[in-house]
């Protein structure tokens, strides 16, 4: 057997090991927050809202100061027909997130907030 053909064939057979290891992640993802705004003052409750759209289903997370808050999922039509190339309404059905936060228990200062979007397999596939 001619020596170069066994390294090309083992070249290709390490190239589909190493690619299904790495597993690329195809998903495209865009998200918007909507609020609360960049650098907005916010007294008592934090009202968080926006939206993701993707090629494929995704789960949203919501963390204030690395404290995970439990987002509500919600419809948005207008995201939906605004927003192309990102999926539709059988891939995003519910592609709006909102939550209203009890904050009083913060103290004064900045704090932050983060967004987490996880694909079927919960690979953290965008965070905002």
């Amino acid at each position: 057997m001619n020596i170069n053909l066994i390294k090309k064939t083992f070249f290709i057979f390490l190239l589909c090991i190493i690619s299904s290891i790495i597993n690329v992640n195809a998903t495209s993802v865009l998200t918007c927050i909507d609020y609360p705004t960049e650098n907005g003052e916010v007294t008592n409750q934090l009202n968080i809202q926006g939206w993701v759209m993707s090629t494929t289903n995704t789960t949203v997370k919501g963390y204030v100061d690395n404290t995970e808050v439990n987002l509500d999922r919600a419809a948005r039509p207008d995201v939906i027909k605004a927003v192309k190339g990102y999926g539709d309404s059988t891939t995003n059905p519910t592609p709006g997130f909102n939550k209203e936060v009890d904050i009083t228990n913060l103290t004064y200062g900045n704090h932050t907030l983060k967004i987490e979007v996880l694909d079927t397999n919960n690979n953290v596939v965008q965070t905002t």
